[in-house]
């Protein structure tokens, strides 16, 4: 079972994702689906302290889940039953210029492990940076590089029907209060 399944951990573009779908759908906010019977877990780690003479961060992780649920296959009256797993590993590192600037990067990678998926892989590489205009306001800027395999899941790239590879500049100014 689970030819066409996708992925555990959601794809998508690391603030919008689609669980466990085969197409895209208009509703990409991550949540708890009926039907969906799964597990995760996930180990992290963390330093910090004075480098090069400025705060330094340096975070892990790594998980696994496993997730069964139904789909519909051919027409709406089938379900075919999906059982998924995924591995997933990330590091993240953040240098504090200033009190109000700081510079980051964070790498993260997942591999679908479901069986009769051959091609699950995908990974994304940040790089930028981050200015506190203010308190509550932050100002940053980021080049990423994505890459999607076709068993991967990412809706971004046609539902997972093939490989997809982006790249780009993002930049966000947030306002917590």
């Amino acid at each position: 079972s689970g030819g066409n399944s996708r992925s555990l951990v959601p794809g998508g573009d690391g603030d919008h994702y689609n669980v466990g779908q085969l197409g895209v759908q208009t509703n990409t906010a991550p949540s708890v689906l009926p039907g969906v019977d799964g597990h995760i877990w996930q180990i992290d780690a963390m330093w910090s302290g004075d480098g090069l003479g400025m705060p330094v961060l340096i975070q892990g992780f790594y998980g696994e889940g496993e997730y069964e649920f139904s789909r519909i296959a051919g027409s709406a009256t089938t379900l075919s039953a999906v059982d998924a797993e995924q591995s997933f590993w990330g590091v993240l590192g953040r240098l504090d210029v200033n009190d109000n600037f700081y510079v980051a990067i964070r790498y993260g990678a997942s591999e679908n492990d479901t069986s009769g998926v051959t091609s699950g892989d995908s990974n994304r590489l940040q790089i930028g940076g981050g200015y506190w205009l203010g308190e509550g306001t932050l100002l940053k800027a980021e080049y990423l590089d994505q890459n999607n395999e076709a068993g991967s899941g990412s809706a971004v790239c046609g539902g997972g029907t093939g490989d997809c590879d982006f790249d780009g500049f993002v930049t966000e100014l947030s306002v917590s209060f």
